[in-house]
């Protein structure tokens, strides 16, 4: 019998398919289409005081759990979302991109993390927007407070050296653009505000994915990723695993502020540009199990596992070439290919 069993959430997608999981350990109960919020209170609480443990896949579902009827400390550490060791953290505190942990990041770290101006609601971003006008001035990030990913991020910008990034970059030239359209959408759904910020230099940065894993006020261990720069906004085929004295200090840094916020525990990620060396810019936290950590499965690693168990495992350094379909494997294991 396995000694865990989780309830893994949007659990159709390519990145979440089939993530690599220990199953003499580990039984993955997979629920496609579907997010924590659209269970009923009394559902969650049953599994989880049956035992069961909870993936979700979406930041939303952390307000979910902040007004969780039932949410008693062993119900909520059953949910698998950055907690205090007793609660899910409070979405406000640190979800929303204008949150005090975000003020408080540079001064506490060293991460670098970019100026930016909030309207307070959707309305009073509109009513400077008018249709036929570029009021927002090039080369500014707009961006939706909450976690979001791409759905709630559009660049605008002429800049060649951004929009060969993928995702929703260009100059928005209308309000009836359907990118801008789809984006006040999200914004609505969502209920969040608006910010512009200030674009990242990229001169001398890559870009990287970082996952890390954190246990009873603890690294257990964290993945540093350059990101291909061809396609630097998902890695499909392609792994660089980088850690120096650098990475190092930027993620004891990161952790002591982390945990000094109340965190206790965590699986979760961050994306930022850096030279990996002396500066990095952040972009956004993560604030769950992030779609980079399929990566892990290249070496058999299972980030779940270190957690469940409180296992610091090292995720090997250097460059790789994966093979991704459904999950991640390394070419070095096919027989009799060359790798160089």
């Amino acid at each position: 019998m396995s000694r865990f069993r989780i309830h893994q959430f949007r659990a159709g997608a390519p990145d979440k398919f089939n993530l690599i999981y220990d199953k003499f350990l580990i039984k993955m109960y997979k629920h496609d289409n579907q997010n924590l919020v659209d269970w009923e209170d009394s559902k969650i609480v049953n599994y989880a005081n049956c035992g069961d443990y909870m993936l979700p896949a979406d930041e939303g579902d952390i307000r979910k759990c902040n007004n969780l009827k039932g949410g008693t400390t062993k119900v909520q550490s059953h949910i698998l979302l950055p907690n205090t060791g007793s609660y899910v953290i409070d979405y406000n505190e640190f979800v929303p991109k204008d949150s005090q942990f975000y003020v408080n990041l540079k001064k506490e770290t060293g991460i670098i993390y970019e100026d930016y101006s909030i309207f307070k609601n959707i309305d009073e971003f509109l009513k400077f927007y008018k249709e036929g006008t570029i009021w927002i001035p090039l080369d500014i990030a707009i961006k939706t407070v909450t976690g979001s990913g791409s759905r709630g991020v559009i660049l605008n910008t002429k800049d060649p050296n951004r929009l060969r990034l993928g995702g929703k970059y260009c100059t928005i030239r209308h309000f009836n653009d359907p990118m801008m359209l789809s984006f006040i959408d999200f914004a609505r759904k969502e209920n969040c505000r608006i910010m512009l910020q200030s674009f990242i230099p990229l001169d001398g940065l890559t870009k990287i994915n970082v996952d890390f894993v954190i246990r009873n006020g603890k690294l257990l261990t964290y993945k540093w990723d350059v990101v291909d720069p061809s396609a630097v906004f998902t890695n499909w085929n392609w792994l660089y695993v980088l850690r120096n004295k650098y990475t190092d200090s930027v993620m004891k840094s990161l952790t002591k502020y982390i945990i000094g916020c109340g965190i206790k525990n965590a699986i979760m990620n961050f994306e930022a540009f850096s030279d990996n060396e002396q500066v990095t810019h952040l972009v956004e936290m993560n604030w769950r199990y992030s779609n980079s950590m399929f990566e892990w499965g290249a070496f058999d690693i299972d980030p779940l596992v270190c957690y469940l168990t409180n296992t610091a495992v090292p995720i090997p350094m250097g460059k790789y070439k994966l093979n991704r379909f459904w999950t991640a494997g390394s070419y070095d294991k096919l027989e009799n290919y060359d790798t160089k």
